[in-house]
């Protein structure tokens, strides 16, 4: 039996985003990635508030569950040629993000559904370059079998 459907989704999200054709070379985790070797990424699960609750019938349990997660964009150079590229960069990723989620709801019959939600982007700047970054929650509802 089990417990929860969370490391399934995070499996299939991770293998399924990296095969779209517009997501190469971007670092796409499961977990914060902490100083990764890409510019660009994709985090999932900084945190997940999870809900169960028992079905009468059966043993089953309905689970719903919030994966936090950013994407992360650093672009090199400076001025507001690369700040618009860092910013476009960004959103070009959770397109890429929403249009998996759209066409695919189930994340491979891993759940019965998942929904995006958008939160606070950030602009900056580092050492060696400008920086974009966009929060994001999904939102997954699940039936666990006995």
């Amino acid at each position: 039996m089990s417990t929860s459907t969370i490391p399934a989704v995070l499996d299939a999200l991770v293998a399924a985003l990296a095969l779209r054709s517009g997501l190469v070379g971007v670092g796409i985790w499961s977990a914060p990635a902490g100083d990764s070797k890409y510019l660009e990424n994709i985090e999932f699960g900084a945190e997940i508030d999870i809900d169960q609750s028992s079905v009468t019938m059966g043993g089953g349990r309905q689970e719903t569950y919030r994966i936090d997660g950013g994407i992360g964009i650093t672009k090199a150079g400076a001025g507001e040629d690369t700040i618009k590229a860092a910013r476009d960069r960004c959103f070009a990723l959770l397109a890429e993000l929403e249009a998996y989620l759209n066409d695919n709801p189930t994340i491979g019959g891993t759940c019965m559904d998942a929904d995006l939600d958008t939160g606070q982007m950030k602009q900056g700047y580092q050492t060696n370059g400008r920086t974009c970054s966009v929060e994001f929650a999904i939102t997954v509802r699940a039936f666990i079998n006995p």
